[in-house]
């Protein structure tokens, strides 16, 4: 059962899009390989009152503007990051330094990453099931390691809506950043995902997910058919991670192939892990 990847995206960078009777997003303008139209920042509360912002995306002063423009008359009391990746965490210091308002994380930093913001501090560290509150409006923080160690998903509870940052999106799947990001744990976040039974999921990058009960399963199937493919390749005679990359991605628009050589990093590493196949002279190896 392969995924149905969705590339069909209506926004204008700058507007704030109303998702939700609580949730907007604004899309900042750093379109890229990794982050396909760009970083999707959320805003949740309600027209008047107080707000939380999630994931500022980067200190760009078109996507600042358009932020401040969507909050002007509000109060914001939240800085929220799903994750610690550079095109999500600048914004958060140039809007606290706007505000006051805290940023928070989750509370134990994973190690450093491809992608990490290494100069990124916050205030408030946030466990898994924890909840940040504001009028109208609760956030619990789901954390949902894979993408990466440190990454949190957060359920806004009075929509049944979930904020899934880069855990899951609906254009593509998901990179898995070894050594921290491992592929066990993304199985485990799918799974711990899907059983709380979300009607929609917003993702850090691309359209909403509508249909999470056929979509994540669909996303757990479709690593499992990448471990297939490797194994198979393996069987071929292919046994280094250059062979493989070529040979299991060659479907991948090579502008990605970086991005699918850490995916592939996370699916050996979790082969090894597994005992289906050992690491020799520089080679994969089926036991």
């Amino acid at each position: 059962m392969a995924p149905k990847f969705n590339k069909e995206m209506e926004f204008t960078y700058g507007v704030a899009d109303q998702l939700s009777s609580l949730v907007r997003r604004i899309v900042a303008e750093n379109p890229s390989a990794y982050t396909f139209h760009g970083t999707n920042s959320y805003l949740v509360g309600e027209p008047s009152g107080q707000v939380a912002l999630i994931d500022p995306g980067p200190d760009l002063p078109s996507h600042v503007a358009a932020l401040e423009d969507a909050m002007a008359g509000q109060e914001l009391t939240a800085i929220i990051l799903t994750h610690r990746h550079i095109d999500h965490t600048p914004g958060a210091q140039v809007f606290q330094e706007l505000t006051g308002a805290p940023i928070f994380a989750f509370e134990e930093p994973a190690g450093s990453s491809f992608g990490e913001d290494r100069s990124f501090n916050y205030d408030i560290g946030i466990k898994d099931k924890e909840v940040i509150r504001g009028n109208g409006w609760t956030l619990r923080g789901l954390h949902t390691p894979g993408h990466c160690g440190d990454h949190l998903c957060f359920a806004l509870e009075e929509e049944n809506i979930c904020l899934v940052g880069d855990h899951v999106m609906a254009w593509a799947s998901s990179i898995i950043i070894p050594p921290e990001g491992r592929l066990a744990d993304y199985f485990s976040s799918l799974d711990y995902i899907d059983a709380l039974n979300f009607d929609t999921l917003l993702p850090g990058h691309g359209p909403v997910v509508s249909d999470p009960a056929t979509y994540l399963p669909a996303l757990k199937a479709h690593r499992e058919s990448r471990n297939d493919q490797i194994i198979r390749a393996l069987q071929g005679g292919r046994s280094t991670k250059e062979q493989l990359v070529a040979l299991v991605y060659a479907a991948t628009p090579k502008a990605l192939h970086g991005a699918a050589a850490h995916t592939l990093e996370a699916h050996l590493f979790y082969l090894l892990e597994q005992s289906v196949i050992s690491f020799e002279g520089g080679h994969y190896v089926l036991l």
